[in-house]
């Protein structure tokens, strides 16, 4: 099925079981980080990360320099009760978790999986298909609810209005189900009025694939804000990323090597910030700048956008509110009977992040 649950999670929820149970006594130091590594076979940010949510516990406590020790009293305290199993469940497909770690829902799914831990709620990843029984996969984990994320099998909406699971949809849309998405329109009105303030005419866009609800409003929102800036949009500006970084690599070359001098943009803005990964990595592959030669603006706001050079300019929802969002939402359900009024829409309201990647547009260009 899929199943994934994080390295870190394992570590923390062993040492964390080893504390409560005395192992490691009040006071006495944990393993040092080289030796955790060694003991689980992982990188010193994983371990660290299970070591940070050990302290955000109260569980143990860090000194520089000394290493990791358990907090006065801590082996006595029974764990909190498990109170069952949540399912964060996603269309198997290349940009799912275990096949692309960096994107926004991988992001998120690490979120979430901590939050619901403060829950006393475990949180699993579980892809599925079109073949695949999702009733089976409920049974199976006893899941008391799921977070359906992107664009998903009907199969699935099907299963959990038949048993009557708490569900929601997240980062997608179904009528049937409470939806939460970012506000996609205003995103694109905050980015496209950046650009045209900046001298910007010649925009490209560069889309995920037309079946994604988020793909569709962003393009969209896209169209609607240079309407609205008086920008002519130009349909061989439009390009298809698949969410991908390597498709939008591969999109953002195609494009500018073969589009003639006067109809080549200034500025491209993505509906991802992996796809703007690929796009920056395009633009260096041809020899150009960013932004000197050309500005690109992303869509999510990931941290990994200050770590790439230029740093991303990006817009989007906050991580954060929609994980709290979406935890709150469910666990609502879960105390009542869903009903049709569950049936409605949430907009998380969007930011735009001014960064390195943008700027003026080339005086030869205005």
């Amino acid at each position: 099925m899929g199943n994934f649950i994080p390295q870190y999670r394992i570590i923390y929820d062993n040492l964390k079981t080893k504390i409560q149970n005395g192992v490691y006594p009040p006071e006495s130091r944990l393993p040092y980080e080289s030796q955790l590594c060694e003991q689980y076979g992982v990188q010193r940010s994983t371990v660290r990360k299970a070591l940070d949510m050990l302290v955000q516990d109260g569980l143990i406590y860090k000194r520089p320099g000394r290493g990791s020790f358990v907090c006065p009293g801590k082996s006595a305290e029974p764990s909190a009760v498990n109170q069952g199993t949540f399912l964060f469940v996603m269309n198997r497909s290349p940009n799912d978790i275990l096949n692309n770690s960096s994107s926004y829902n991988a992001q998120l799914f690490f979120l979430m999986e901590r939050l619901c831990r403060n829950h006393n709620y475990t949180l699993i990843y579980t892809g599925i298909s079109e073949q695949e029984d999702f009733g089976a996969l409920i049974s199976t984990h006893g899941a008391k609810g799921a977070f359906l994320v992107s664009t998903m099998p009907q199969h699935v909406i099907d299963t959990v209005q038949r048993l009557q699971v708490p569900a929601l949809c997240l980062n997608h849309y179904c009528p049937q189900l409470l939806s939460i998405l970012p506000d996609n329109h205003k995103a694109f009105q905050m980015m496209i009025s950046r650009l045209a303030q900046l001298g910007h005419r010649k925009i490209a866009f560069v889309s995920g694939p037309s079946y994604a609800v988020n793909a569709q409003e962003r393009l969209q929102g896209f169209l609607a804000a240079m309407n609205e800036c008086a920008l002519e949009v130009d349909p061989g500006l439009i390009l298809d990323g698949n969410w991908t970084y390597e498709d939008s690599f591969a999109a953002t070359i195609a494009m500018l090597q073969t589009v003639e001098e006067a109809r080549r943009p200034t500025a491209l803005v993505t509906a991802s910030d992996m796809m703007a990964f690929g796009a920056l990595a395009a633009v260096s592959k041809l020899g150009l700048t960013v932004p000197t030669d050309i500005s690109i603006g992303g869509f999510d706001n990931l941290a990994l956008g200050e770590f790439c050079s230029p740093q991303l300019s990006s817009v989007g929802p906050s991580m954060e509110q929609m994980a709290h969002v979406a935890i709150r939402q469910l666990l609502a359900q879960l105390s009542g009977t869903p009903s049709m009024y569950d049936r409605y829409t949430i907009r998380v309201p969007v930011t735009y992040t001014d960064r390195s990647s943008v700027g003026p547009c080339p005086a030869v260009h205005r």
